[in-house]
């Protein structure tokens, strides 16, 4: 006989084959039994049979350990015998297997002293003796190697309070010693106890895609991350990327959660000549009805005044984490800032003066708040961050940047009620040199950019072209010395990239993508530099 003892939490697992290829009766397993406890070094006749179930294919049989005819606690099996001839495999599994000494079974301590003692107990004087004593051995739950010979009885409470209902307790007393060995709670209620930790979920309707709040693209409903959730007026975390939250709870009854469009980077601020509040999304509960999640939304019947709120919150936040993923020690991307929105004593536009400003629609445009304008905004902070001059170069490296995270060549899509956009660089026709206002010459650089980011999707096909994008243009944001004048696009621009591009310190030799941006460059007026060996690239 073989036996195969497999480990799972406190129950061992023993597999016995067995010779003989016939099905088994009471009598065979009581000898295989005994087989197994002088395998297990456990004394004879330790397991005993308590009681039997017949299943459809098998005969399963309840065991407990024993010893001098008293019940070790906590120490039952379970023995699976097959009924089939060709399966001849018994199973056994065992709560405790481990071989144990045992005190001597004759009580000192007679059961009426153990349940009297108990009782004297001023916690339990209200409490009646509601089972039998019966002698058993404990082990524990720190199982030592002699188990001790107790007296188990139960009692109860029949006191109905807030606290206590109908409560009821097995007790462990040695027969001994008369020490109380263990005391474990017999009654199991519902669980309505405050929970620990507050968790719920933070969404929001948002403005989706790159195109404006219109009536042809209304809000979707969306997880909105990055908010500060406040318990009670307190504030406790930030919803994560997903927009889940966790806090741990302090025990009141009420619940008073609210969430506010407030980062550790950035505040939205509704501009005050509206007369309306910085929207906040809230919810009360009472812990002893509700129980988690405990969710919150903003903007749960959109407006435009707010639908403005969350998307200048959503997409100043992913423009930060997009540029921090690539320059994390680029120290002015953890100032504090603002995002200030529905300003009504402009229209159509947006601006960027440390901080952020969008204005309200108005009867030619939508609200600026909105994704590749919020971007664009954010971009100039970067330009700011890097210390370089704005300009024609700030706005084109913000074209570049709104363009490249949207995945899209439009910036400021459906900007006008008659939809028109604001601006289409790659299609644009200005290329360098250009003279004349920032914008429209900053349009050379967000093209080359756009030629560039297509040129990559082709050799790598996507999403691979896009993250090649994201990384040749954030490596260049580090390098780059910016434009001059009215040109955001130069000469020193296309030998920017290529040292971005390179990957072996000589850009003499060609880099990964030097024909590509070659060949960007000269769409947009520019000449390859004379020392790249033009048509070759490096792996």
């Amino acid at each position: 006989m073989k036996v195969h003892a497999n480990y799972l939490r406190q129950v061992q697992s023993y597999r016995v084959n067995l010779i003989e290829r016939q099905p088994l009766n009471n009598d065979s397993v009581d000898l295989r039994l005994r087989n197994l406890e002088a395998t297990l070094g456990l004394l004879p006749l330790e397991f005993v049979v308590k009681s039997k179930w017949s299943l459809k294919d098998k005969d399963v049989y309840l065991l407990n350990r024993q010893h001098a005819g008293i019940d070790l606690l906590d120490s039952q099996a379970r023995l699976i015998v097959s009924r089939s001839i060709q399966n001849s495999n018994l199973n056994i599994l065992i709560q405790n297997a481990q071989p144990t000494q045992y005190a001597s079974p004759f009580p000192t301590i007679s059961s009426d002293l153990a349940v009297a003692q108990t009782l004297k107990d001023p916690s339990l004087r209200d409490y009646k003796l509601v089972s039998s004593a019966k002698l058993k051995y404990f082990l524990g739950a720190k199982a030592t190697s002699i188990a001790r010979l107790c007296w188990e009885f139960e009692i109860q409470s029949f006191e109905i309070s807030p606290t206590s209902v109908l409560q009821r307790y097995a007790i462990y007393i040695d027969a001994h010693t008369g020490i109380k060995l263990e005391q474990k709670n017999q009654t199991f209620n519902l669980d309505t106890t405050y929970p620990d930790t507050i968790y719920g979920q933070v969404s929001a309707w948002v403005t989706p895609g790159t195109t404006s709040d219109t009536p042809q693209n209304p809000p979707s409903f969306e997880s909105f991350g990055g908010s500060l959730i406040y318990m009670n007026g307190l504030p406790q975390n930030y919803s994560r990327e997903d927009g889940s939250y966790e806090f741990a709870f302090n025990g009141s009854n009420e619940l008073f959660l609210s969430s506010t469009l407030n980062s550790d980077t950035f505040e939205v601020i509704d501009y005050p000549s509206l007369g309306d509040s910085n929207l906040i999304a809230t919810r009360e509960f009472d812990v002893n009805i509700d129980a988690p999640p405990f969710n919150l939304i903003f903007n749960e019947t959109p407006l435009e005044t707010n639908t403005s709120q969350v998307n200048t919150f959503k997409w100043l936040l992913k423009s930060r984490k997009f540029a921090k993923s690539y320059l994390p020690e680029l120290g002015g991307l953890d100032d504090q800032t603002f995002g200030v929105v529905n300003i009504d004593e402009i229209t159509c536009n947006a601006f960027y003066s440390g901080s952020f400003a969008f204005v309200k629609s108005s009867a030619n445009c939508v609200n600026s708040a909105y994704s590749t304008v919020i971007s664009h905004e954010y971009a100039h902070h970067i330009v700011k961050s890097l210390g370089l001059a704005q300009g024609a170069f700030g706005e084109g490296y913000s074209d570049s940047f709104a363009m490249l995270l949207h995945d899209t060549e439009v910036v400021g899509e459906d900007f006008y009620w008659d939809g028109r956009d604001i601006r289409w660089p790659y299609r644009s026709g200005v290329r360098y040199p250009c003279v004349g206002e920032i914008h429209h010459c900053g349009q050379a650089l967000g093209g080359f950019w756009w030629s560039l980011r297509l040129k990559l999707g082709a050799k790598y096909y996507e999403p691979f072209g896009l993250e090649r994008s994201y990384l040749l243009f954030m490596n260049w944001t580090a390098i780059t010395l910016g434009g001059y004048m009215s040109n955001g696009l130069l000469p020193d621009t296309i030998t920017e990239v290529l040292i971005a591009d390179d990957n072996d310190g000589n850009i003499v030799n060609g880099t990964p993508n030097s024909p590509l941006i070659c060949q960007a460059a000269n769409e947009f007026g520019l000449p390859c530099p004379k020392f790249i060996m033009m048509g070759k690239s490096k792996p």
